[in-house]
């Protein structure tokens, strides 16, 4: 049967309004969630589709900054530390490794800050006292913020977890401790043969005598690249200590045997302490300190009763533990800032590591002729300045190829993870 025109004209108005409700329906399910260029294309739709044809530049504006903003979030992405630290999610991999880099940083700065002021006050202080009495204060000190710290932490069984025998005599802890007290005792000897000049210059091979020695005593393996650099950071830092003080090094280079002595028990006392503060199962970081700085105590009241008896025995005198001689206000500050110094360089080594600390000296020593410079006590000549700008290279390439390792062995963890 045939259709009036009348009737089918009407049934294609009401197809077509059918039409653009579902189209309108369906733009309005857009989920909140959705990229703003999706909602900015939707909302183009509805205008469209409810017959304002008359302004299609708002429709193209609005998608053209939608499509805009979600370029811009691409070149842009949020950082992800910022990131972490408003949401309270766990960093991935990555995230942890840029967050691990920013507080290595931080607490390097630190570090320099203590190194150069253990030097400075130790240029102001006073030298008319022992030595000795003030390696055994700061290390009483010490041991005294260490067991406040456990007591506060877990009260009384922290306080017997820092004076426990078994602790203060564990191996690494010991080892360490002995050789801590022996490179102090060393030192104070080596200044009374050698300049502090000659003794800075030598005491350069701390650095790959570290980094050689670690591949044997913590399994650390440094690539070829890390290694010319600490190589090329030592022989720098030598030959600035030598253009500023032009030393006759062949003339008295049969007297190193105190330095030696302290270059190699300063470099296994650290890497003793590294051992014993990144063995698994590990104690708190204040109680190793604690423990550490006993066996401390304990090995320099041993240097110092043997010192005066062999004193009594050659010149007859009597015995006598007046140590404390010659203390002013500025042995004070010297003792002061030994504690933080030495706080800060554990700190160092059990967040990064000993060859970390000893490439980190190497610029502090930049640091302190740069002092020296401003003070007016010396003017420094061209070789100088270009060997000094070297050193400040050499520490950042360093840092730079070191976080370049980490951030490959992170990366292969992750994708070694079941």
């Amino acid at each position: 049967m045939a259709v009036p025109l009348g009737f089918s004209s009407g049934l294609e108005a009401l197809q077509a309004r059918r039409a653009v409700a579902s189209r309108r329906h369906q733009a309005e399910l857009v989920p909140e969630s959705s990229h703003r260029s999706d909602a900015s294309r939707a909302g183009a739709k509805r205008l469209v589709a409810s017959g304002h044809r008359h302004s299609p530049f708002v429709a193209f504006a609005s998608s053209t900054a939608a499509v805009a903003f979600s370029m811009r979030s691409a070149r842009r992405p949020r950082r992800p530390l910022l990131r972490s630290l408003r949401t309270g999610k766990a960093p991935t991999p990555q995230e942890g490794s840029e967050k691990a880099a920013f507080w290595s940083l931080c607490l390097v700065g630190v570090y320099i800050s203590c190194d150069v002021g253990v030097n400075l006050c130790s240029e102001a202080a006073s030298q008319g006292y022992q030595k000795a009495s003030a390696v055994l204060v700061t290390s009483l000190v010490s041991a005294v913020i260490g067991a406040v710290w456990a007591l506060r932490q877990d009260g009384w069984r922290g306080v017997q977890r820092c004076i426990a025998p078994e602790n203060v005599f564990y191996r690494s802890n010991i080892f360490a401790s002995v050789l801590f007290a022996c490179s102090s005792i060393s030192l104070l000897k080596a200044f009374e043969k050698q300049s502090a000049a000659f003794i800075k210059l030598v005491g350069q091979l701390k650095l790959p005598l570290a980094a050689f020695l670690a591949r044997y005593f913590l399994g650390k393996r440094y690539s070829l690249a890390l290694k010319l650099n600490i190589w090329t950071i030592s022989c720098a830092c030598g030959a600035i200590v030598v253009l500023r003080t032009n030393l006759n090094f062949w003339g008295i280079f049969n007297k190193l045997k105190y330095i030696l002595f302290m270059v190699i028990s300063n470099v296994g006392a650290n890497l003793a302490a590294e051992s014993s503060l990144k063995r698994p199962n590990a104690l708190p970081f204040h109680v190793i300190m604690t423990n550490m700085r006993i066996g401390e105590i304990i090995c320099t009241l041993v240097f110092l009763f043997v010192y005066n008896l062999l004193q009594r025995l050659q010149n007859e005198s009597s015995f006598s533990w007046n140590i404390f001689s010659g203390w002013d206000q500025t042995i004070v500050l010297v003792v002061g800032s030994h504690v933080l110094d030495t706080w800060i360089t554990a700190l160092m080594v059990k967040r990064l590591s000993s060859v970390h600390k000893y490439v980190v000296k190497c610029f502090t020593m930049v640091v302190l002729f740069a002092i020296t410079w401003y003070r007016g006590k010396r003017s420094w000549t061209l070789a100088e300045v270009l060997v000094a700008v070297m050193i400040v290279l050499l520490t950042a390439q360093f840092a730079a190829l070191s976080h370049e390792e980490n951030k490959k062995k992170v990366a292969w963890r992750s994708d070694t993870a079941p």
